[in-house]
């Protein structure tokens, strides 16, 4: 020891000016070998301080020294780290008791390695032991052939770095829109990884909140994966069931003995499973989703690492399952939203905040036949714009196309009242464009060809309407119940000697006397309230001054609910078969006062030549 501790040229402690000492200065022999003593002293103090695992072998590759850390690496190997022993033979003991990884077969293999990293120094490489633990062991040469090994515990660190690796590839999955099995299986073969005796599963909450369902557990068997699939949540329901219900962390050391698995624990037993740790999985909102469980084959208590790595794997987990129920909800939300826009009547296209179009129904693609086209390629409404002008769909751009683009881009961009549009089909729209919160825009087309049919309809029936009327040998109004004109034709407003536009709106009372307007209000009230046709024989003096003999019928209008809703009037000018009445008349008077009167007599025969008529005389 004393040589090892003079070093390579031979010179002692002394040489070291931190001790104070004149390095050309004599010491006595006894002081000398008391200071190497100390010194010896201080160096395995400093070996055994040093907090990973330290070993000095020889240039014949034995054992020299090691500090107490090395030997309890683990405590099935500690008696092999004596000094002098070979350090082949202690790898091999290493490997026989699975401190290298591999199986019984592969020992010699495992070791090979492991003297492959010893023999070519300097070497660094890490290793993870059958506890769980990981280790970083760097190996150097001494001046005269030696190995000094040194070992460092570095399972914080490689935990933390699984644990990333596994979120990284969890948030890739994610991305790539993996199915929630695959994500969640990811997380639990990450978790595994950190300790190889531990086995994960994770359950999701159905529905309804009363089950546990199967999310991911490739290393336990089928036959238990089965079983516990369904299992309903209870305060005693084994780990995972008490944990959903309690919604906290549930150990259970031995299976076997714990009252929770009194309905578990044959199936548990038959899988090989004495031991699991579970961790309800929760929302942020506190909402339990599920559990994370850890398995062990053998009775034991969780560690605080043990407890960190539960609760972040059902954090992470938690970000992962209320990531992909947010996204399917999001998804099945879209797929609600499109089924609506297809179910519309109406075309209907949504344009996102940069006028990309995102979304329209076949109505749509009808009037509009390359929005499949514009869509798939990102393309905006302005490409779509001068698609359709290409393909000639839009009428109204026919022979203007540049000035049409550049009006349609402005009424698109700064929308304001709905527009008529006919397309080419001789079909109309109305044309309608909103601003959406996001800066989007929404446009439909509401289909009004029917409508503009029946308008159109409507106003031929009008104007042959008002033909019969104008037409007409009568003069004829229409007033409502009320007494306003509601349609007059010419010859009505030639005999008031007004023009129609003096006439409409207005009531008999601004035209006749009040004796006249009196009458013709009691026959409408009349006509309305029996809903009959009346007759009057009557003269008037019309505004112009002309008085004129009438005959007049005024007759309900019906509406649609079979109620008056106007009454009309004919009025034909009998004036002169009034006179001509009064002229026959007089004429037979004469003629009677003449037969009267004549000295012989007179008769009169009818065209039977039966006697009709003697004179007196």
């Amino acid at each position: 020891m004393d040589e090892w501790i003079a070093g390579k040229n031979g010179h002692g402690p002394d040489d070291d000016p931190a001790v104070g000492h004149d390095s050309h200065r004599e010491i006595p022999k006894d002081k000398s070998n008391a200071f190497a003593g100390r010194a010896e002293a201080y160096l395995v103090d400093a070996i055994e301080s040093i907090p990973g695992g330290f070993a000095l072998f020889d240039a014949d590759d034995r054992l020299v020294l090691c500090n107490s850390r090395y030997r309890d690496v683990h405590p099935v190997v500690s008696a092999l780290a004596v000094s002098g022993a070979r350090f082949e033979d202690m790898a091999r003991g290493y490997a026989k008791a699975g401190l290298l990884g591999g199986s019984e077969d592969e020992i010699d293999a495992i070791v090979e390695k492991r003297l492959s990293y010893h023999r070519n120094t300097p070497s660094s490489h890490e290793l993870q032991l059958n506890d769980g633990r990981w280790v970083e062991i760097r190996e150097s040469r001494t001046h005269d052939g030696g190995t000094v090994l040194l070992w460092t515990n570095i399972t914080d660190r490689k935990r933390a770095e699984i644990l990333q690796a596994g979120r990284n590839k969890v948030l890739e999955r994610l991305a790539t829109e993996g199915s929630l099995e695959d994500v969640l299986t990811v997380l639990v073969t990450t978790a595994e990884e950190i300790n190889p005796d531990m086995l994960c599963s994770v359950l999701l909450l159905d529905d309804d909140g009363e089950c546990l369902r199967h999310g991911a557990a490739p290393s336990l068997p089928d036959d238990y994966n089965q079983a516990v699939d369904g299992t309903k949540i209870g305060r005693k329901a084994g780990s995972c069931g008490a944990a959903a219900f309690l919604g906290e962390t549930v150990i259970v050391e031995d299976i076997q003995t714990h009252p929770n698995w009194k309905g578990f624990k044959d199936v548990a037993g038959k899988a090989g499973l004495r031991a699991c740790w579970s961790q309800p999985i929760v929302t942020a909102a506190g909402k339990v989703m599920g559990t994370f469980a850890m398995y062990y084959r053998e009775p034991r208590k969780p560690t605080p690492p043990d407890l960190e790595i539960i609760e972040d794997a059902a954090r992470l987990a938690g970000i992962a399952i209320e990531h992909k129920r947010m996204k399917e909800t999001a998804r099945q939300n879209e797929e609600r939203l499109l089924g609506a826009i297809e179910s519309l009547q109406d075309a209907f296209a949504l344009y996102d905040s940069e006028d990309r179009l995102i979304a329209f129904n076949d109505s749509y693609r009808k009037i509009r036949p390359c929005a499949d086209e514009i869509m798939a390629r990102g393309g905006t409404f302005e490409d779509l714009l001068h698609e359709n002008i290409r393909r000639g769909v839009i009428s109204e751009a026919v022979g203007r196309e540049e000035a049409f683009i550049k009006e349609r881009l402005e009424q698109h961009r700064n929308p304001s009242t709905p527009m008529l549009r006919q397309g080419l089909d001789d079909g109309w729209y109305i044309l309608d464009e909103v601003k959406t919160p996001e800066g989007g825009t929404a446009l439909s087309f509401t289909d009004v060809s029917v409508i503009k049919r029946a308008e159109e309809a409507l106003r031929e029936s009008e104007e042959r309407f008002r033909g019969v009327i104008e037409c007409s040998p009568g003069a004829i109004v229409i007033r409502d119940l009320e007494g306003r004109n509601l349609i007059a034709n010419k010859l009505f407003c030639d005999w008031h000697g007004l023009e129609r536009e003096e006439i409409l709106d207005k009531t008999a009372g601004d035209f006749l006397s009040k004796e006249i307007v009196k009458d013709i209000i009691q026959q409408e009230r009349k006509v309305a309230k029996t809903k009959t046709t009346m007759e009057m024989e009557r003269r008037i003096t019309f505004p112009n001054g002309v008085t004129r003999d009438i005959f007049s019928q005024k007759f309900p209008i019906f509406g649609p609910d079979g109620d008056c809703v106007a009454i009309g009037t004919v009025i034909n000018d009998i004036t002169e078969r009034k006179r001509m009445e009064n002229a026959l008349r007089e004429s037979e008077e004469r003629f009677r006062d003449f037969s009267e009167t004549a000295s012989d007599w007179f008769w009169e025969m009818d065209e039977n030549l039966r006697f009709s008529y003697f004179s007196d005389g």
